[in-house]
């Protein structure tokens, strides 16, 4: 059997949040032929995520409320890209940002989609290293939020006591420690 891609006869847009996300209504047509009128989509905007380690290998994160969950959690530096930023410098931004440190290394880990069916945005992946606090972490009423470093053991115990759940922290922790992994990341050249 050869697989083969959908075609998108019409698509519209039902709902939109500016800055946040919008949602498509496309009407498609499968392989078989068969008309699909209703098939929703999510599209969010692009973000960063980060994992952002000291010389001493502890790692930088965050607890903040995520409204989505209804609680306060720990998660690990991100942010959305402003329109015709490259993801680097919306990674940089965002570090300095929200933590008040800058990295000296810089790692692409890749760039991967959070859910090929409703699509829901991509995530731009870095690894930042040797860090440097220069500056007091700018915080706002939407996103209050505590700065602080753990262990992997601490993140491990975060992970299993449910406090660290969000699945792009999650798969950012597994590639950023497995050293199977460290081959296939892109270094940064430092340029501001």
């Amino acid at each position: 059997m050869l697989l083969q891609n959908w075609t998108t006869l019409s698509s519209s847009v039902v709902f939109q949040a500016e800055h946040w996300f919008r949602v498509v209504r496309d009407k498609v047509k499968l392989p078989s032929n068969r008309i699909i009128d209703d098939y929703f989509r999510i599209e969010a905007p692009e973000f960063v995520l980060i994992y952002a380690r000291s010389t001493d290998g502890r790692v930088l994160v965050e607890r903040q409320y995520k409204h989505g969950l209804g609680k306060i959690t720990t998660t690990f530096p991100a942010g959305f890209i402003d329109t015709g930023e490259p993801p680097i410098l919306a990674a940089k931004r965002e570090l300095l940002e929200e933590t008040g440190f800058r990295a000296k290394t810089w790692k692409h880990m890749g760039t991967f989609v959070l859910d090929g069916t409703r699509y829901s945005g991509k995530a731009h992946c870095y690894i930042a290293e040797d860090l440097e606090q220069v500056s007091t972490p700018i915080n706002d009423d939407m996103e209050e939020l505590e700065i602080f470093f753990l262990t992997v053991r601490e993140l491990h115990d975060s992970i299993a006591s449910g406090d660290l759940c969000l699945l792009p922290g999650l798969a950012i922790m597994a590639m950023a420690t497995n050293p199977m992994m460290n081959d296939l990341y892109t270094v940064i050249k430092n340029e501001p």
